[in-house]
């Protein structure tokens, strides 16, 4: 899921989460889409991902350890890449 840009303009991406409208609960097909969807079986973390836009390379990737919370456009939108690089986040 595109968030938005981060204080220095990379693209901010967040992969392993699911909208409430996939649920299982709202969404009958969810229980067939996780039996074909690698991704859901192999690897159910949150990761935060941030992509150059001028090239479509991703220069930096974490993972996202308390999910979405108020928090998540303070710590991983609203500051620049490198503040994020230096604030002890596990680069991958």
């Amino acid at each position: 899921m595109l968030r938005g840009r981060c204080a220095s303009g990379e693209l901010v991406v967040l992969t392993g989460f699911m909208m409430p409208s996939t649920h299982p609960e709202t969404n009958s097909f969810m229980g067939i889409y996780s039996f074909a969807s690698e991704e859901i079986r192999h690897d159910p973390c949150q990761r935060v991902i941030y992509i150059d836009p001028k090239t479509g390379e991703t220069v930096h990737s974490l993972v996202l350890e308390n999910g979405i919370g108020s928090l998540f456009e303070a710590c991983y939108m609203d500051r620049t890449l490198d503040e994020i690089r230096m604030g002890g986040q596990n680069d991958e």
